[in-house]
């Protein structure tokens, strides 16, 4: 599917399961990315500006997986983990993947979600030599970095996933396995 196939799934499940609430926000600007890009020196992959421009971010908790990310907070959380090693070190970490370059945090993976701990899935914008180019991976904030998806479309559609196994109660989402507690 394409990014945009797959955002007017998600939106057809939040049309049908939100009632009184707008989860996501409206689009980013061309300008919006593009200081995402500046900030973190990066360029993003085109499927995720597309992203982007469908819909920056989510609602505190109202996204599959907590809360995705808009424009602004990219670059914020991003730059955390970037000060964080700066500060701790952990750029010589190995990872158990081979589609990951060693380290903790590298500055080419840029954060997109993140749950309530502060853990979320993250871009990696240099991939080991057998990995792809905007494959995403998981950043725990305790554990660090694996690998998840081999692309942003696939991410996405893990989500939609999510969305159609849980559901939304008391203005947030609730993944399946809390929706019985």
């Amino acid at each position: 599917m394409t990014i945009n196939e797959i955002w007017d799934e998600i939106e057809a499940w939040y049309d049908e399961n939100v009632a009184d609430a707008e989860p996501l926000n409206d689009g980013a600007s061309d300008d919006e990315i593009a200081d995402v890009e500046a900030q973190l020196g990066v360029e993003l992959p085109a499927e995720v500006k597309e992203s982007l421009q469908r819909h920056n971010g989510s609602a505190f908790g109202g996204w599959a997986t907590g809360t995705l990310l808009d424009c602004a907070t990219i670059v914020a959380d991003s730059q955390s983990w970037r000060q964080i090693v700066a500060k701790d070190g952990g750029t010589n970490t190995e990872n158990e993947d081979a589609e990951l370059k060693p380290g903790w945090w590298r500055d080419a993976w840029v954060m997109i979600d993140k749950d309530a701990d502060g853990s979320g899935y993250a871009l990696d914008l240099d991939p080991a030599d057998e990995g792809n180019i905007g494959q995403v991976i998981r950043q725990e904030s305790d554990g660090g970095p694996s690998l998840s998806f081999d692309s942003f479309a696939e991410y996405l559609e893990f989500c939609l996933g999510e969305l159609e196994e849980g559901e939304w109660a008391n203005g947030i989402f609730v993944p399946a396995e809390l929706a019985d507690y």
